[in-house]
C-alpha cells in the first residue's frame, strides 16, 4: 500500500509539473487574440490546406492528404487554450480524408462532429478504399450517406473506388469545383451510374470511368485529364465539354466487346474552346491514336504536348489541316525510326506556321535530326511576300534531346551562315538548348571537336545575344559530368592548336 502512495504521489506530481508547463506555454501566448491564433493555425496549413492540383492525384498527394487529417488534432493536443481555439476554427475542419471498409476507419460519431466543426464553409473531401467487396456497401453506406447529407458544400471530391461505390455518392445541389473519381478495380465489369447531375465542376479527372457512366453538368468544364478511357468516350468528352480549355489524356484503350456506348462520329467533330491538349499515348494501341486524329477539329489549340510510339503522320497531319489551329508551343516524345521518320516530322512541322516554340524528345538511339537542322538552315531568312509558305517563319525556341551527337556546324546553321546573321527578314529564333543524354552506364558519346571556323561561327552568333545552350557529357569524366557549348568552344581550339603543333613540328 506504502509503495502504491509513493507510486501515486509522485503520478500527481509530475502531472502537475506538466500541466503547469502546459499554462506556462499557454500563458506566453495569451496575449494573442484567439482570433490571431487562429489564424495563426490556419496560415501554418494554408498549402495543406489548398486542394490540391487535379492533375496531380498521385502517392504524394494522398500522403499530403493524410498529414492535413490530423492537423487539428495534432493541433488540440498542445494545451487546452489551443484546443479551444483549434475547435472554434472552421477552416481547420473543411478537409476530410476517408479510407472506408478498413480496420482503421474513423468512427461514425467523429466524422460527424468533425463535419459540424467546418461550419458552413467548402469542403474537400477524399475517399479511398481498397479490397472492396460488393457485399461490404451496406457496411459503408452510413459514412458515405453522411458525406452525401453535406453535398451541398462540397468544393472538392476525390474518391478513389470500385465503380459499384462510387454510384452510392450523389447529390442534389453542390457548389463542386473539383471532381475526381478513380475506379479502383479491372476496367471491364458491368457498368453502373454515378448520379451526381447537379454537380458542374470546372475541374475534371476520369479514370476508367465511361463518360456515359457519369450523370454531371459538363458545360462549366474547363481543365480535365481523362486515363484509360476508350478513344469513343475521348471523343465524346470533348464533344460535351464545349468550355473545356485544357485536356490531358493518358492512354486511349479499344472498345469493349460488350458494353459500348458511343460509336465514332461519321465526321469530326469541332471543339473551338481547347487551347492546351497533352497525350501521354506511349501505351495505347496504333488504331486508337488514328480514329482520335480522325474525329476531331480544334480549330483554337495553341499548345500541343504529345508522347507516343508511332507518329501516325498521316491522321495527324489531316487533322493539323483540318483544325488549321494557331499552335504556337509543341512538345514531341516518340521513339523515332530511321532517317525517313525524320521526313515525316517536317512533314508534321511544315502544317505548324505560327509555331514559336519546339521540344523534341526522341526516345531511339537511331533517331537522327540532321535533315530537321538542314531544313532550318536552308529558311532562316525569307522574303516578306513569302511569309505564307515559309518553314516556321515564326519559331523562337527550339529544345533538343539527343543520345546521339549531331554536327556542331549545322547547329550554328540554323541561325544563317556568318554572312546572313544580320539579313532581315529572318527567322526569331534566339534560343537554343540541345541536352546530349546515355542511358547506358556502358554507353559512351564520344566528343567531336569543332573547326575552327564554326567556332567562329559560334562566336559571332552569341555576339548578337542569341542563347544556346548545350549540356554534353564529358568524355574525362566518362559522362558522371557535364560540358556546355562554350567548354566544347575552347576544347577544340586547344585541339587545333596541339593539331598545328604537331604538324609544325
Amino acid at each position: 500500500m506504502a509503495q502504491r502512495s509513493e507510486l501515486a504521489n509522485a503520478t500527481a506530481n509530475n502531472r502537475a509539473s506538466r500541466d503547469a508547463s502546459t499554462e506556462h506555454t499557454a500563458f506566453d501566448i495569451n496575449s494573442f487574440p484567439p482570433e490571431i491564433l487562429s489564424l495563426i493555425f490556419v496560415a501554418s496549413t494554408s498549402k495543406l490546406l489548398d486542394g490540391p492540383d487535379i492533375l496531380e492525384w498521385a502517392q504524394a498527394v494522398v500522403a499530403r492528404k493524410k498529414l492535413i487529417t490530423t492537423t487539428p488534432l495534432l493541433l488540440g493536443s498542445v494545451c487546452q487554450l489551443w484546443r479551444r481555439i483549434a475547435w472554434s476554427s472552421p477552416r481547420l475542419w473543411t478537409f476530410i480524408r476517408l479510407s472506408i471498409g478498413s480496420r482503421t476507419v474513423v468512427d461514425l460519431e467523429v466524422l460527424s462532429a468533425w463535419l459540424d466543426r467546418s461550419g458552413q464553409l467548402p469542403l474537400f473531401i477524399g475517399v479511398s478504399g481498397s479490397s472492396l467487396s460488393t457485399h461490404r456497401r451496406a457496411a459503408c453506406l452510413p459514412w458515405i450517406n453522411l458525406i452525401n447529407q453535406h453535398s451541398a458544400r462540397w468544393h472538392e471530391l476525390y474518391l478513389y473506388l470500385p465503380l459499384n461505390f462510387l454510384s452510392l455518392f450523389h447529390t442534389q445541389h453542390t457548389t463542386l469545383q473539383i471532381l475526381c473519381l478513380r475506379h479502383n478495380l479491372p476496367y471491364f465489369q458491368e457498368p453502373h451510374s454515378i448520379d451526381l447531375r447537379r454537380a458542374s465542376p470546372t475541374e475534371l479527372e476520369l479514370h476508367s470511368i465511361w463518360v456515359s457512366t457519369i450523370d454531371i453538368q459538363f458545360g462549366k468544364i474547363r481543365r480535365a485529364l481523362v486515363d484509360s478511357l476508350r478513344v469513343e468516350d475521348c471523343v465524346e468528352f470533348l464533344k460535351r465539354a464545349p468550355r473545356l480549355d485544357y485536356l490531358k489524356i493518358r492512354s486511349m484503350t479499344s472498345a469493349h466487346a460488350v458494353f459500348v456506348h458511343f460509336s465514332l462520329p461519321t465526321s469530326p467533330i469541332i471543339q473551338d474552346g481547347l487551347r492546351t491538349l497533352e497525350l501521354d499515348l506511349s501505351e495505347s494501341a496504333e488504331d486508337s491514336i488514328a480514329d482520335f486524329w480522325n474525329s476531331i477539329a480544334l480549330p483554337n489549340l495553341e499548345t500541343l504536348n504529345i508522347s507516343l510510339e508511332s507518329l501516325q503522320v498521316g491522321p495527324f497531319v489531316a487533322f493539323l489541316k483540318r483544325s488549321a489551329c494557331p499552335v504556337t508551343k509543341f512538345r514531341l516524345q516518340f521513339t523515332g525510326g530511321a532517317d525517313d521518320g525524320e521526313d515525316d516530322l517536317i512533314h508534321i512541322l511544315e502544317q505548324m506556321q505560327y509555331l514559336q516554340k519546339l521540344n523534341l524528345r526522341p526516345t531511339s538511339r537511331r533517331y537522327s535530326v540532321d535533315r530537321l537542322l538542314q531544313r532550318l538552315a536552308k529558311t532562316c531568312v525569307f522574303n516578306e511576300s513569302t511569309f505564307d509558305s515559309a518553314f516556321l517563319p515564326c519559331l523562337e525556341s527550339f529544345q533538343y534531346f539527343s543520345e546521339k551527337g549531331i554536327p556542331w556546324y549545322l547547329l550554328a546553321s540554323i541561325f544563317g551562315q556568318p554572312a546572313e546573321l544580320k539579313n532581315d527578314p529572318r527567322r526569331p529564333l534566339k534560343h537554343v538548348e540541345i541536352y546530349f543524354e546515355i542511358y547506358s552506364l556502358s554507353a559512351t558519346l564520344p566528343l567531336v571537336y569543332m573547326s575552327l571556323n564554326t567556332v567562329e561561327h559560334f562566336v559571332q552568333i552569341l555576339e548578337r545575344g542569341n542563347e544556346i545552350k548545350v549540356t554534353f557529357p564529358d568524355p574525362d569524366t566518362n559522362g558522371r559530368s557535364y560540358i556546355n557549348l562554350q567548354d566544347i568552344m575552347e576544347r577544340s581550339r586547344g585541339h587545333w592548336r596541339t593539331v598545328n603543333q604537331s604538324l609544325i613540328t
